[in-house]
């Protein structure tokens, strides 16, 4: 009634067509829900074996594994796009590179051979996962380079 708070009810879901396809019936959760939390970190990580982005704006792999790729599939299957709330990664995935794949790298070819994950950050504690403090100290200090 008058006076009440209100309440917000957001649903985090796993973004992927792959997964939303099957797992959610888009439109109900759209008229049900305030807010549509789009899970969408940890497309990509060590456990591959290539590189690549956690959170990839689009997917050079063609796979539909891009955030464009995400939020056009919601609102193709009826998700109000008013709705929708795309959540990223604020850390970094990182790889042991495979022999001779340092020299593939570049900025149109992200996804290169790789032998697992990189090392552990210093306080992530985690290998190849570093908090976003420790990327912006590896820039800072010239050991990394944007």
């Amino acid at each position: 009634g008058a006076g009440e708070d209100r309440l917000i009810i957001s649903v985090g879901v796993a973004p992927s067509p792959a997964v939303a396809g099957d797992a959610y019936d888009i439109p109900a959760l759209g008229e049900l829900a305030d807010l549509l939390v789009l899970h969408s970190w940890d497309v990509r990580g060590p456990w591959e074996d290539t590189t690549g982005s956690a959170t990839p704006l689009h997917d050079v792999g063609r796979q539909g594994l891009g955030l464009n790729d995400f939020v056009s599939h919601w609102i193709e299957q009826g998700a109000p796009r008013g709705k929708l709330v795309l959540g990223v990664a604020a850390y970094a995935r990182t790889w042991a590179l495979a022999p001779g794949s340092a020299a593939l790298v570049s900025g149109t070819n992200p996804r290169v051979p790789a032998r697992g994950p990189g090392p552990a950050g210093q306080d992530s504690g985690v290998p190849g996962y570093l908090t976003s403090w420790e990327v912006g100290d590896m820039v800072r200090s010239g050991a990394a380079v944007r």
